[in-house]
């Protein structure tokens, strides 16, 4: 059985104000890149305009900077589950990532605290450039295995695009 929609056949794709969308993620989070690229898909599809705002959601404040261990490490304590499960685990979001195009590389990623991450990509919103910090930071993380923990790796990664690394390194 069809469900209708009282909006169906209603929707203007041709309006003048774009729709705003927010989202809440974390640049550590394996999912939100997931959805970030099929939401990407989606906008890409979408006949109207769209902007976006992302807003911090920090998904383990409590990691330190510098945490010592692997990534598999970090899942298995702070899962709590074994070493082998969270191996399981990195496999499957690897394997549900590279359905969307992207690479990740678990055995080059510095687990790290975010908090100054979340306050580079608000300072990116304030300078017009925070989509596309956003998508560098996740890039860095994932598949380079850049460091996104640390003020000076941050101005960095912020300077490539576009940002005044002197400017971050102070705001940071």
């Amino acid at each position: 059985m069809r469900r209708e929609y009282p909006w169906e056949g209603r929707v203007d794709l041709s309006m003048s104000n774009p729709i705003d969308v927010q989202i809440w993620s974390d640049v550590q989070c394996p999912w939100c890149y997931i959805g970030k690229r099929k939401f990407e898909a989606a906008v890409e599809q979408f006949q109207g305009a769209v902007t976006v705002t992302y807003r911090s959601f920090e998904l383990a404040p409590d990691t330190p900077v510098d945490f010592e261990g692997t990534p598999i490490d970090y899942l298995s304590q702070r899962k709590g589950v074994s070493p082998e499960q969270a191996q399981i685990m990195v496999d499957r979001v690897s394997g549900i990532g590279e359905s969307v195009g992207l690479e990740y590389h678990y055995d080059r990623i510095n687990q790290t605290n975010t908090v100054l991450a979340h306050e580079l990509l608000h300072f990116a919103k304030a300078h017009g450039k925070q989509v596309e910090l956003k998508e560098r930071l996740l890039r860095a993380y994932f598949t380079e295995g850049g460091h996104i923990g640390r003020a000076d790796d941050l101005a960095d990664l912020a300077a490539e695009v576009g940002l005044d690394k002197t400017a971050v390194a102070i705001a940071l």
